[in-house]
């Protein structure tokens, strides 16, 4: 058997909301509003939720346990349908989230969006910051991603970016992006970490295309193992070609 594995080891969900029975996935709470489920207002005229003119919290059901060197990303695709609300995403240690900050709980890490600029939350302590100009414009889809890599001690590395994207999900360019470090223990003593998005005013009216993935470095056993069984391929290669050459192999 000949097996190659990638350098990092990942694990990630996609949730299309195609179906209505997706939402089942989620815990959702709203302070303000409702969301709802559509069959056709979603990237390429599928399945999204309908999300303008609340303030809700949707946190996915599935937790991804925590563990040092391995890097969370949450992302999800938004139609921005007016210059007024927020979209956020975070990382909680609960599965059950409240909105509280704009459009983030007060549990973790999170990042909220505006056009002109931001905020990081942190166990909603929230620190504002610029895009340095309006980056989302009204009636356009974009993708929107975090990404935290746990370096131990409950510290983790943050990057988030947003980017362009077509009615049909195709990605363009990324349009603002940061990277910070930030120290939360609730998130650094936590045994599962829980992924979300949350909206708030008539910013984003359609979500769509939710995902997660977990993602780290293969234990030094595992590469061992992998080096191992190349070495052992390896060696059978250059055998069968001496022989092919007329040498002898000889006991």
């Amino acid at each position: 058997m000949f097996a190659i594995l990638p350098a990092t080891m990942q694990a990630q969900t996609v949730v299309d909301f195609n179906d209505d029975s997706d939402l089942s996935y989620f815990y959702a709470e709203n302070v303000d509003g409702s969301c709802s489920w559509d069959p056709s207002s979603g990237l390429s005229g599928s399945g999204a939720i309908l999300t303008q003119d609340s303030q809700s919290v949707w946190t996915y059901t599935v937790g991804q346990t925590l563990e040092v060197g391995s890097t969370y990303s949450v992302s999800a695709y938004g139609y921005d349908s007016a210059n007024s609300g927020f979209i956020g995403l975070g990382v909680s240690s609960s599965s059950t989230n409240a909105p509280a900050t704009n459009a983030a709980s007060d549990n973790g890490i999170a990042f909220v969006t505006h056009s002109g600029g931001y905020y990081k939350v942190n166990d909603g302590t929230s620190t504002s910051g610029s895009w340095g100009g309006d980056i989302l414009a009204e009636d356009n889809w974009y993708k929107f991603a975090l990404d935290l890599t746990y370096t131990g001690s409950n510290s983790f590395d943050v990057f988030y970016g947003v980017y362009a994207s077509t009615s049909d999900g195709n990605i363009g360019s990324l349009l603002g992006s940061t990277t910070y470090t930030v120290s939360n223990a609730t998130l650094g003593s936590a045994s599962d970490l829980y992924f979300y998005f949350g909206t708030y005013g008539d910013r984003i009216s359609t979500l769509d295309n939710f995902s997660t993935s977990a993602s780290a470095v293969p234990e030094p056993a595992q590469t061992a193992g992998i080096m191992v069984g190349m070495v052992g391929i390896i060696g059978v290669f250059a055998s069968k070609r001496k022989c092919r050459s007329g040498d002898s192999i000889r006991a």
